[in-house]
């Protein structure tokens, strides 16, 4: 008899297989880590294209908006030394 709080019991739900994915050993991982930092904006393309799982895949998008906001500081730092110093 279900709950009145919970008219639907989750027990009677089927369960699911869960996603199944090759596992990214740890060497990989830091051979991922350091093409992605070595190469700078280049690197996490290269990941990104040629990487099987989801996984490293994500971590290369991640690595990409890191790298693009880290040069977008950088040129307004820059922008702003140049202007301060033109003053």
């Amino acid at each position: 008899m279900p709950h009145r709080l919970f008219p639907f019991s989750l027990l009677s739900q089927p369960v699911t297989a869960a996603r199944t994915e090759s596992v990214v050993s740890t060497s990989a991982w830091i051979g991922y880590i350091l093409l992605c930092t070595l190469l700078g904006i280049i690197g996490p393309i290269i990941v990104m294209n040629t990487a099987k799982e989801e996984s490293v895949r994500n971590f290369a998008k991640a690595m990409l908006i890191t790298c693009v906001i880290a040069l977008a500081l950088v040129v307004l730092f820059f922008l702003g030394i140049v202007f301060l110093n033109a003053i």
